[in-house]
């Protein structure tokens, strides 16, 4: 993934020198901005034994464009919910406890299709540097820091129980007992809401597109909004600060033991950190005032 962000950043800044070197497009205003994004959005994590999918992602903004020429700085505020499944490989642990009637067996809890689903809300200031061609084509690249809101998990995981008495026969001749449900040897899906809060995400971030602006408005002095739309990456990275618990907890309001599994990534002790996917469209909303020199002769 490292080696892919930095083959787009390295194409995407030699054509924004080629661009300045040779343009001779003259902008000598600046815009203020509305936008708004949406996509597909993936959590990427060290965490050992998981995978993720794919989500949806999407933005709104506001920002300001100060030009020099056909180059530009744009910075402003953004808003942006990110979402990702991530699906932990099945697992099982065995707790020793005693039955009814005061025998210690081995219960063995089996977890399977645990999916932890987890959504990231930010706010943040984007900024990026950018050049925008005679034909309103532009290109930009720069960097985002944004400060959590909150993150919210919804974990989910079948769980089968079974126990292991060391004086029976059982169902396999090993002593274990299955689907007895009268004895809570059963087999449930158990959900799990959680809600932390990570560091700051530091994103990098580009973005190529075109302003449309009808051949009526090419020459006057005060544009009206134009219509701009644009194709974007970003990626982000958070630290996350290990919570030590285990993620197994007791999900039972009774004396019961109902163990279910929470949120994985921010409780997973081999997990040092988060990445945020991010690739859509943004349709902005661009106000401002441009001068052009317009060559053209007039006729005697």
């Amino acid at each position: 993934m490292k080696k892919h962000i930095s083959i787009i950043l390295t194409i995407v800044l030699i054509i924004f020198i080629h661009h300045t070197a040779f343009g001779q497009f003259t902008k000598t205003s600046n815009n203020f901005l509305i936008w708004s994004s949406g996509g597909i959005s993936k959590f990427i994590n060290d965490a050992p034994s998981t995978n993720t999918a794919i989500n949806f992602g999407s933005a709104v903004g506001v920002g300001y464009e100060v030009y020099l020429n056909s180059c530009f700085l744009r910075f402003g505020t953004e808003l942006c919910y990110n979402s990702s499944e991530i699906r932990l490989k099945d697992t099982a642990f065995v707790k020793q406890m005693k039955d009814s009637e005061s025998i210690l067996f081995n219960a063995n809890f089996t977890f399977k299709n645990t999916a932890d689903f987890i959504k990231i809300t930010n706010v943040g200031i984007p900024i990026q540097i950018g050049y925008e061609s005679p034909k309103r084509n532009f290109y930009s690249i720069g960097g985002k820091f944004m400060i959590n809101l909150g993150e919210r998990s919804r974990t989910s995981t079948i769980v089968t129980k079974t126990a292991t008495y060391s004086d029976i026969i059982g169902d396999y001749n090993d002593g274990t007992l299955s689907n007895m449900p009268n004895h809570g040897l059963t087999t449930n899906k158990r959900i799990v809401n959680s809600k932390s809060k990570l560091g700051q995400i530091y994103f990098g971030s580009l973005e190529m597109g075109h302003t449309f602006v009808n051949n009526s408005q090419a020459y006057e002095l005060k544009m009206k909004p134009r219509l701009r739309v644009s194709v974007f990456f970003d990626y982000g990275i958070a630290p996350i600060t290990i919570n030590k618990e285990s993620i197994f907890v007791n999900n039972s309001k009774t004396d019961e033991y109902i163990p279910a599994i929470k949120d994985y990534v921010l409780n997973e002790k081999n997990s040092s950190y988060i990445g945020i996917f991010y690739l859509g469209v943004k349709i902005s909303a661009v106000f401002g005032v441009t001068k052009y020199k317009c060559k053209c002769k007039l006729k005697e």
